[in-house]
């Protein structure tokens, strides 16, 4: 279920791209407590893929209207009792917690978001490097991220702060759609040998 408010993640491919891509991750037999993080949920798709996987999700967003959808579509498909979806800005609802999986699809232009809630998957003014300097805090030791981004937007900037932030940064999925290239870049934290 998807509303005009809310960002379409088939019409603009990058939600479908990203919820497969978590798909693909799936949490090893004796390890039904994996967390996963949906930033930025919108319609909750990237964490219905990764509830489907084995992994109990929490779902944030800062736009009331995809959190209505994403709470209905957790219940469209029979996972609502492994998604939790809270209302913030970035990790503001969170607290203290660290998950295993992290999945962004952050907005991909620069810019102050107009003053409709659809305007904000689009535009913003420092998310990818205020999400970038956050994130270390909330994974854990193991944890990796997703992060989708597209030549339409700022993938040299998201990059930048990701390493910034101290990350390892690869490729996990691509596809080239002519018009514009879409990717899924992983990030993991270096492991630091033991003293």
């Amino acid at each position: 279920m998807v509303i005009p408010t809310v960002f379409n993640p088939v019409v603009f491919r990058a939600g479908v791209m990203l919820g497969r891509a978590a798909g693909r991750i799936i949490p090893a037999a004796g390890e039904p407590d994996k967390t996963m993080l949906d930033m930025g949920c919108g319609t909750g798709i990237v964490g219905a893929y990764a509830a489907r996987s084995g992994f109990r999700v929490t779902s944030v967003d800062i736009n009331p209207d995809a959190i209505k959808v994403a709470k209905a579509n957790a219940l469209l498909n029979d996972q609502a009792d492994r998604i939790t979806v809270l209302e913030g800005d970035l990790f503001a609802p969170l607290a203290s917690q660290k998950f295993d999986l992290v999945c962004f699809g952050p907005p991909y232009f620069k810019g102050p978001p107009k003053d409709d809630p659809l305007s904000k998957a689009f535009w913003s003014e420092g998310v990818i490097a205020r999400f970038c300097r956050a994130l270390p805090d909330h994974l854990t030791p193991n944890g990796l991220a997703l992060i989708h981004m597209s030549t339409d937007g700022d993938d040299e900037g998201f990059l930048d702060s990701a390493r910034d932030a101290g990350f390892d940064i690869s490729v996990f999925a691509r596809k080239n759609y002519l018009n514009e290239i879409m990717s899924v870049y992983e990030l993991r934290l270096p492991r630091r040998a033991a003293a």
